[in-house]
């Protein structure tokens, strides 16, 4: 039946096809509560919290028995041709130490910039991290990285050991986050957006029609006590879109307000620091990277970081104001003994 005004659309107890089923969704409600805590838990100082949202993120992402719960209410809805904006997908090649990409975005990237489209159900099968460690190579999917991070980091498994690629992830520091948050919260963002539209497009309607796309951004659904309001804008951070380091160079996509800085921090065995800013920017401190756990010693790699080391670095600059700046200069990898 369907109720005039905003009701309930009780489409599946008429048979109807294209409707999640109750249960499905109750429980996609209630793993949206808790992503929704996560993530307020992260914007409030709680480092930790990435660890909780790793392990709903894999409910929602990852294709084993169980899970894949985004997937499958995309399904159900009839809704898989869904899409989901990626950045450019990291490198993988044997001069990679460090990369990452594939980011959820709202920031339409032309294809000379390499940004695509996938479907719902691929997004999880993209790769996302690379890491080299030596000769020692690993890439992650999406659904491989919240899944080794949640078994083996995230609190489902307390195990002897942990995966030694894994916590070296967040040697890197992203706008102020670890990388392993910051890719974290930014899928966690995504599915929020788009598990509400899912929920909404099939289970809601106006006088006897399906609502349009405005009415469906007009509000949220979910549990008693839960947080309703989408979260927080942190576009003032700035967002790497994708980031690579190579035994080369250092190369980049970053996107930010032209009145503010975005910098990137890197532990090493030593530490360097690296701030992009538009002409013009006011100076500032770079953000504190917020981590669940400091890097340990282990070095990513062999280099050379003596005192007049330099490396190349390019990348582009992309204001939110849609202003195209090209960025290139030598950055002298500064160091000290002292962890990041």
């Amino acid at each position: 039946m369907s109720i005039d005004a905003f009701g309930i659309a009780k489409s599946q107890s008429a048979g109807h096809a294209n409707e999640p089923s109750w249960h499905l969704k109750g429980q996609t409600l209630h793993l949206l509560a808790r992503l929704r805590d996560h993530i307020e838990r992260i914007d409030t100082g709680k480092a930790y919290a990435v660890d909780d949202l790793a392990v709903v993120l894999r409910a929602f992402l990852h294709p084993g028995r169980g899970n894949d719960v985004l997937g499958r209410l995309a399904k159900s809805a009839g809704l898989e041709s869904l899409e989901i904006e990626l950045s450019r997908p990291p490198s993988t090649g044997p001069d990679v130490y460090l990369a990452f990409g594939s980011v959820p975005t709202s920031f339409r990237q032309t294809s000379e910039l390499g940004g695509r489209k996938v479907s719902i159900k691929q997004w999880p099968l993209e790769p996302v991290a690379h890491i080299q460690i030596g000769k020692d190579a690993k890439t992650w999917s999406w659904a491989n990285l919240v899944s080794e991070y949640a078994n083996k980091w995230g609190g489902s498994h307390l195990d002897k050991q942990v995966p030694q690629h894994l916590p070296l992830l967040d040697h890197l520091g992203v706008s102020g986050y670890g990388l392993t948050t910051y890719l974290f919260r930014a899928a966690a963002v995504e599915i929020w957006h788009k598990a509400h539209f899912i929920l909404k497009s099939s289970w809601f309607v106006k006088s006897g029609r399906k609502l349009t796309i405005e009415e469906i951004e007009s509000f949220r659904v979910g549990t008693p006590g839960d947080i309703s309001e989408d979260p927080r804008d942190i576009s003032s951070r700035g967002r790497f879109e994708w980031y690579e380091w190579t035994s080369s160079h250092v190369d980049f996509l970053y996107l930010g307000d032209e009145t503010t800085n975005g910098s990137a921090q890197l532990y090493t065995g030593m530490s360097w620091d690296m701030a992009v800013s538009f002409e013009g920017a006011k100076a500032s401190d770079p953000i504190p990277v917020q981590r669940p756990r400091e890097p340990g010693v282990t070095s990513l790699t062999e280099a050379d970081f003596s005192e007049n080391k330099t490396l190349p670095v390019r990348g582009r600059l992309l204001s939110f104001q849609q202003l195209d700046r090209e960025y290139s200069h030598r950055a002298t990898v500064n160091h000290s003994d002292e962890p990041a």
